[in-house]
């Protein structure tokens, strides 16, 4: 009996994690989406722009996430009581990913020249810019809400 009801907690336990693995994947792609449409509207990329630009867009998004995600796990570890040698080591990896984010910046943007006109490149930062304004104002507005019910 005490085997079953081991076994049915770790099958809920499973389900409810792989539901919200699921649901967060959903959310991932629906904003992906949302902020794909807002891009497109904001910029007005020509059909042979688009082409282009989109597989460029995508990888830096990639390359900046993983960078981003680097950069949050260092700042997570525990630094009580860290040696000072361990301490210059931490410091020079996070400088190298901000030198590497910013890398990883320049190179997009000297990619993007080669598809876009310079107006049309500060139409993308701003798009971008806008999209996550409107997207922490949304929150924000969702937030209010719910400390409401």
């Amino acid at each position: 009996m005490k085997h079953l009801l081991i076994t049915l907690l770790l099958s809920i336990f499973t389900l409810h994690v792989s539901a919200q693995h699921h649901d967060d994947k959903v959310d991932k792609d629906k904003l992906k989406t949302l902020k794909v449409a807002h891009i497109t509207e904001q910029v007005s990329f020509t059909q042979q722009e688009a082409q282009a630009f989109w597989p460029l867009y995508n990888t830096y998004e990639e390359q900046r996430d993983a960078l981003q995600e680097a950069s949050r796990e260092r700042k997570k570890e525990n630094l009580e009581g860290i040696s000072e040698a361990a301490a210059k080591k931490y410091l020079n990896t996070l400088l190298k990913i901000e030198e590497d984010y910013y890398s990883n910046q320049k190179e997009y943007y000297l990619k993007l020249e080669r598809v876009l006109s310079a107006k049309k490149i500060i139409k993308v930062i701003q798009a971008n810019r806008s999209f996550r304004k409107k997207m922490i104002e949304e929150f924000k507005d969702r937030h209010k809400k719910d400390v409401k019910k």
